[in-house]
């Protein structure tokens, strides 16, 4: 059986005679031409009465860019004063209600308690098995199995998430 390297080195062969023969018929060809070695020398600097050395044309936004207002300095204190005030106007106090109210009731230590739960006498489990099983979103069990130390595979890019138990629980 002929190996890959033997019949690469024949293909080789072959392309590279079929080159040799295409120069060697040019070379023929252009040593039937009567003008060979006959053609035009044109001097060096022929093009430059033409073309300019220095770039002509200059392109510049400097015209066009107004310089920014000067503002006075504030100490850093009333500065952020002045920046809490403009958002607390632009906020309604429901909206801030509403806001500080989902804040507070984030609970990681209560996703751990879950996901603990839920892996109760299991050693693996998928992702979505496991957001169905603690039914919190799959942004909190993300959350809550980054910060309890859970095990997270992944055999293929695309393929399902799998959740195991940290090492020494």
């Amino acid at each position: 059986m002929t190996s890959l390297a033997n019949l690469l080195e024949v293909e080789g062969n072959r392309i590279l005679g079929a080159a040799t023969a295409f120069h060697d018929r040019a070379m023929d060809t252009l040593d039937l031409i009567e003008a060979r070695g006959k053609e035009p020398c044109m001097p060096a600097g022929w093009l430059d009465e033409f073309t300019d050395p220095e770039p002509v044309y200059h392109f510049s936004l400097d015209s066009l860019i107004e310089p920014l207002p000067r503002t006075p300095r504030q100490p850093a204190e009333r500065q952020r004063q002045a920046v809490v005030n403009e958002v607390q106007q632009a906020i309604s106090a429901s909206e801030a209600a509403a806001a500080v109210g989902t804040a507070h009731a984030e609970s990681p230590s209560d996703w751990g308690r879950r996901i603990t739960a839920a892996m109760e006498g299991c050693d693996r489990k998928s992702f979505w098995s496991l957001v169905e099983a603690t039914g919190l979103s799959p942004g909190a069990v993300w959350q809550g199995l980054l910060l309890g130390g859970w095990r997270l595979e992944q055999q293929e890019f695309y393929g399902e998430v799998e959740v195991s138990r940290p090492k020494g629980k």
